[in-house]
């Protein structure tokens, strides 16, 4: 008569079941090693790229940098240029140029559209002044005061401070039909004077950016 297992042990799993169980529940070195691997790669690419980007962000900061500072350059250049414009239209200065203009009302200045000699010019210059109504005082307070502005005009343009552009575009003829006309007084009064030795040199400069003298 066979036995019977009532309430008796409970039986074992066997050896190939428990095999199976850990082959689906443990994870194998193997793919701890491919994942830590994966890893690494991503850090690297990671890495790879972070320098890419600064090297491209470097120079463009370089470049922006570099293009605001021209720009701040140039408008404190327009600026200084808009100022000294400015001044030529100012009350001073216009008064001067009013005083200049008014020798000139009862003369013929048609010999003035050819090309004349240094000598005729000058020579041409001093008989006005002498016998016109203006009080000598007067004309060469303003002669004075234009000469040394464009004195100051041009100091302005050789230390890069003014845009050349934009002052011939506004005074640059008045300036150099000015020190074509007066520049023996100007000589005179550098010489009889006591103006600076360097009085009317800016001028002089400042015309030949123009043209110059014919």
């Amino acid at each position: 008569m066979s036995e019977t297992a009532t309430g008796g042990e409970a039986t074992k799993p066997s050896d190939s079941n428990t095999l199976q169980s850990w082959e689906t529940t443990d994870v194998s070195p193997s793919s701890i090693a491919v994942e830590r691997m994966s890893d690494v790669q991503i850090r690297e690419t990671w890495v790879g790229w972070t320098q890419v980007a600064a090297n491209i962000l470097v120079p463009i900061t370089l470049l922006v940098a570099v293009a605001s500072l021209f720009i701040q350059t140039w408008q404190t250049k327009i600026d200084n240029s808009n100022l000294k414009i400015e001044s030529f239209y100012g009350e001073g200065l216009v008064a001067a140029q009013t005083t200049l203009f008014s020798l000139w009302l009862d003369e013929d200045m048609s010999p003035l559209d050819e090309p004349q000699t240094r000598h005729y010019i000058d020579a041409l210059v001093d008989i006005t002044i002498e016998r016109s109504t203006v009080p000598k005082r007067d004309t060469v307070a303003a002669l004075v005061s234009i000469t040394t502005y464009f004195d100051r005009v041009e100091a302005c343009l050789v230390a890069n401070r003014c845009d050349e552009k934009t002052i011939l575009n506004q005074i640059g003829q008045y300036g150099r039909d000015f020190y074509c006309l007066y520049q023996g007084q100007v000589d005179i009064l550098r010489t009889q004077t006591r103006a600076s030795a360097q009085f009317g040199s800016g001028l002089a400069a400042f015309a030949a950016r123009n043209g110059g003298c014919m």
